[in-house]
C-alpha cells in the first residue's frame, strides 16, 4: 500500500496531469506535538496539504517556507519544507471551538537555499478556506483548467487520512488524444473522497489509469538540534550568557515546530562563554 508519499505523472490517456499528496503521517504528528484539538487538526492538515502541493516544483538545496495568517478566528500556521520530502509544521492556537467554513487573512509563500531567497508570494484568503486559496494562486499562475481536492478523514479526534490532488487539463495535440475544459470538469470535478484516498493504491482515477512519472516518500523532520541552540545562545552575547549562568545556572529551550526540550547545562554554557576570550 502507498502510504506518506508524493507523486506526479499523467493520466494514461494524456488528458491531464496530476499531483498526489498523502501525508497522514505528518499531519498526525503535528497534531500530536502539539495536541491539536479537532478543529485546529484539520485545518492544520489543510495546511500541511497546501504546503506540499506549493512546494512540488522545489529542488535540490531548495526549501519552502509557508505561513498562514488569518483572523476570526485568530490563526497562525507555519511551515518548512525541502525538495526530500521533510516538513515540519505548527499551528497557534491549537484549541478552536469550531472549524472555520471561511477564512480572512494571507498565505505567504517563500522560496530559498542555503545562500538567498529565490521567491516570495502572497496570496489572498478572502471569505474562502485553503485549498480555494491555492486553487485560485495556481489558476492564475499556470492559466490552465485545474481541479484541487484535499481530503481529511478523521475517527474520534485522530486523523486516519490525509490527502489532496491536483489535476490540470493538458492541451490538446495534434496526435494524442484530450479533454476539453467541459468534458475536463464534467470527468473530475465532482471527486469523492474515497477515490483520491484509492488513486494511489489503485493508479486510477475515473476509470483513467495513472503513470507514475516520479514520487518520493514523505515524512516528518524537524531541524532543531543542541548545536544550533548553542549558536543562538552565543548570537545573545557574554553578557547575557554570564547573567544565565549566574541567575539560573542552565538554558532550556523549547522547539516551536517540535516541542523538544532542550538543556544547556552550566559546564555548556561556560564553554560557550569562553567562546568570547
Amino acid at each position: 500500500m502507498k502510504r506518506n508519499r508524493y507523486e506526479r505523472g499523467m493520466t494514461a490517456d494524456f488528458a491531464a496531469r496530476y499531483m498526489i499528496v498523502d501525508c497522514t503521517a505528518i499531519a498526525q504528528k503535528s497534531q500530536e506535538r502539539h495536541s491539536l484539538n479537532e478543529h485546529a487538526s484539520k485545518i492544520c492538515s489543510e495546511a500541511i496539504l497546501a504546503s506540499y502541493l506549493f512546494a512540488s516544483h522545489i529542488k535540490g538545496e531548495e526549501r519552502l517556507t509557508i505561513q498562514i495568517a488569518a483572523e476570526n478566528p485568530k490563526i497562525s500556521f507555519l511551515a518548512d519544507v525541502d525538495a526530500e520530502g521533510y516538513l515540519r509544521a505548527k499551528l497557534r492556537p491549537n484549541t478552536l471551538q469550531k472549524y472555520p467554513q471561511e477564512l480572512n487573512g494571507a498565505i505567504l509563500v517563500v522560496k530559498h537555499n542555503a545562500r538567498k531567497e529565490l521567491y516570495r508570494g502572497v496570496t489572498d484568503i478572502n471569505n474562502t478556506n485553503i485549498e480555494k486559496a491555492l486553487h485560485h494562486n495556481l489558476q492564475q499562475s499556470a492559466q490552465v483548467d485545474t481541479i484541487i481536492k484535499f481530503c481529511v478523514e478523521m475517527t474520534e479526534n485522530t486523523i486516519t487520512r490525509c490527502m489532496g490532488i491536483i489535476l490540470e487539463r493538458l492541451p490538446p495535440t495534434a496526435d494524442l488524444p484530450y479533454l476539453d475544459t467541459e468534458a475536463f470538469f464534467e470527468k473530475y470535478a465532482a471527486l469523492r473522497k474515497e477515490e483520491v484516498f484509492q488513486a494511489f493504491e489503485k493508479q486510477s482515477l475515473r476509470n483513467s489509469k495513472l503513470h507514475d512519472l516520479s514520487s518520493k516518500p514523505l515524512s516528518w523532520r524537524c531541524r532543531c538540534s543542541r548545536s544550533k541552540i548553542k549558536a543562538m545562545l552565543f548570537s545573545l552575547g557574554a553578557t547575557e550568557i554570564n547573567t544565565i549562568i549566574t541567575d539560573i545556572g542552565f538554558a532550556e529551550v523549547t522547539c516551536d515546530f517540535c516541542n523538544q526540550c532542550i538543556l544547556i547545562e552550566k559546564k555548556e554554557l561556560e564553554e560557550i562563554l569562553a567562546q568570547y576570550s
